[in-house]
């Protein structure tokens, strides 16, 4: 079977950015986000820009600044992004009908946060029946209560090889 991939990148917005609250890693997980799309692009491989909308009072709530993508990963022309209101970027939106009319069937993910919307989503492709990959040096998290955001980061990338599939940016080829 011919695979053509997708990228997925989830919930890259300027709330998880703030200079107080800054996920882990933040600007290594920057640099390493901006080599992955940049893989992605001069392979012409079709880049999905997944948005979370919080609630009202939330830090992503939809309209706010924080909501926003990051502004260093804005989607150039032919590029999607959606918006979603579930962990899993397929849980009501357009996302899996875009995948089929593409003939999509490997996905590699990365983006925010580890432990919820890309092993969400992670999970969520699996089970529609996609081929998945995570990027695991650019997905990030926050601190837990029982683990730091780094042990949480090597949990995860634990979990995404034994049920998809991980690689590190530098070996990443779409």
């Amino acid at each position: 079977m011919n695979t053509k991939h997708a990228l997925l990148v989830v919930d890259v917005q300027v709330d998880m950015f703030y200079e107080d609250e800054a996920v882990f890693g933040a600007v290594e997980l920057l640099e390493n986000l901006h080599k992955v799309i940049e893989k992605a692009r001069v392979s012409k491989t079709p880049v999905f820009f997944v948005r979370n909308s919080g609630e009202a009072g939330q830090p992503d709530e939809h309209g706010t600044p924080g909501w926003e993508l990051h502004p260093e990963f804005y989607p150039q022309p032919g590029e999607f992004i959606f918006d979603k209101n579930h962990g899993n970027a397929f849980q009501g939106t357009p996302l899996q009908a875009w995948l089929i009319e593409l003939g999509v069937t490997h996905l590699v993910i990365c983006g925010l946060q580890s432990e919820y919307c890309i092993a969400d989503t992670c999970q969520g492709a699996l089970d529609l029946g996609y081929k998945v990959t995570v990027v695991a040096d650019a997905h990030s998290t926050y601190d837990g209560s029982s683990q730091t955001a780094a042990e949480i980061i090597v949990e995860q990338n634990e979990k995404f090889a034994a049920i998809a599939g991980i690689v590190l940016v530098e070996d990443l080829k779409f």
